[in-house]
């Protein structure tokens, strides 16, 4: 990926066996991607990405965790 001026973010959401995660190897659980963003205004170069605002918000991002996997 050299040179790639890129700055996706990813969520990601584990799917626990039943409903608690409590105890379980994390190794063996599948996940979900929740929440993709990357570049939010502007252009590649001088634009607002995900990773500037998540910086600005004390490096905080918060997904719309779609409301089946709450």
């Amino acid at each position: 990926m050299g040179g790639r001026n890129d700055h996706r973010s990813n969520s990601y959401r584990e799917l626990c066996p039943g409903s608690t995660c409590t105890g379980v190897n994390a190794k063996s659980l599948k996940w979900l991607e929740i929440d993709e963003a990357g570049l939010l205004s502007g252009s590649v170069g001088a634009g607002t990405w995900t990773a500037n605002k998540a910086m600005a918000q004390n490096n905080s991002w918060t997904p719309a965790i779609p409301h089946a996997l709450w």
